[in-house]
């Protein structure tokens, strides 16, 4: 059976301690993610989006009506009553969405949920079901199966209004795109084709918080066995010396070689026992600097003299016409090209720490 995607904006609260973020980590990664193989065969698949914290309240503000206006359905948590997540239900209210509310079955947040969502598509639950860790497998399950018909009225009522999906997200730059949520995140594949793995291998700071731990970016879902391809310049050939040259380092073409070196020689012996990691290295000229995230295309316009992170991005459902022919296609091509792409064990830099 065919299954037709839905994007679904979670409004939810994040945690104000470690107990809550933990708890609210629990509720999202197992209680919602945990959807996706459950409603197979329902004629339906979920992709769901979720903000991620941004630099300033501005860039999040602009990030989450990003993705409500991009999304066809909202699921809004409002236990604790989160001022923040009724902003946010009120905004996809405004702009069409059908919504369904979850609830803690306690007696405060019955009460006193806002009159205003009470006829709403509104599902009680157990509050206590997330203080597991990890939660009881029965009412988990029964958590999950509660909710599915809920998302069944909801897709129909998207289906009613005949408005598609924005299939586009427009950041001002590498950051306000939140890349090492995507990736930390990421459930299949992460496929990486870029110059420069400065900003991607930088341990320290390419890093995302789950269940209050904070870990470097591709670790998790490496760990976790996602298939990770990266294709990295080549440091000795003369596109890394004429890249070197538009970034105005004309004068610095040995530095800048060497920076591709190091970086890209550490994300290769951090991953040099993984076997679902494919590092290699093409010497063909970049056309793109993009990544491909499961459901999800997030590519760099790049420009003459500024590096690629602080360039305007864009992301893209897979499914937004073009984009296979425009992206995976490249990518699976460069791939390909055995007489331009090899892999880096080959390169003798490669074997030095």
């Amino acid at each position: 059976m065919s299954t037709n995607p839905f994007e679904v904006f979670i409004s939810m609260p994040y945690g104000s301690d470690e107990k809550s973020k933990a708890y609210w980590n629990r509720f999202y990664h197992l209680g919602i993610l945990g959807l996706k193989p459950l409603i197979q065969g329902r004629g339906y698949s979920l992709n769901f989006l979720r903000a991620q914290e941004m630099p300033t309240a501005l860039q999040l503000k602009e990030s989450v009506k990003r993705l409500i206006d991009r999304s066809q359905i909202c699921l809004g948590i409002i236990t604790g009553l989160n001022p923040n997540v009724f902003w946010e239900i009120g905004y996809a209210e405004s702009k069409g969405k059908p919504i369904v509310l979850l609830v803690a079955d306690g007696v405060n947040e019955t009460q006193y949920s806002p009159v205003l969502v009470a006829e709403v598509l509104k599902m009680t639950y157990d509050g206590n079901i997330f203080d597991d860790d990890p939660p009881q497998d029965a009412s988990l399950v029964d958590f999950q199966q509660n909710l599915i018909p809920f998302f069944d009225i909801a897709v129909n009522i998207a289906k009613a209004t005949g408005k598609p999906a924005v299939q586009y997200t427009i950041f001002a730059d590498r950051l306000q795109s939140n890349l090492p949520g995507a990736i930390a995140t990421a459930q299949r594949t992460i496929d990486l084709i870029t110059t420069n793995l400065s900003f991607y291998a930088d341990f320290d700071n390419f890093v995302h918080e789950t269940v209050g731990k904070i870990s470097y970016a591709f670790d998790p879902p490496i760990e976790r066995g996602v298939r990770v391809r990266v294709l990295i310049l080549d440091p000795e050939s003369v596109i890394a010396e004429y890249r070197a040259k538009q970034l105005g380092r004309e004068h610095e073409v040995y530095e800048y070689r060497n920076q591709l070196r190091r970086f890209a020689t550490a994300f290769y012996h951090r991953y040099i026992d993984k076997e679902n990691v494919d590092i290699r290295i093409y010497d063909d000229l970049p056309s793109q600097i993009t990544l491909l995230i499961d459901d999800r295309v997030i590519t760099s316009f790049l420009s003459r003299g500024q590096q690629a992170r602080f360039n305007i991005h864009a992301e893209f459902s897979k499914d937004c016409k073009g984009v296979h022919e425009t992206f995976e296609k490249n990518f699976a091509e460069v791939l390909a090209n055995e007489k331009h792409t090899t892999h880096i064990s080959h390169f003798k830099w490669a074997q030095r720490k």
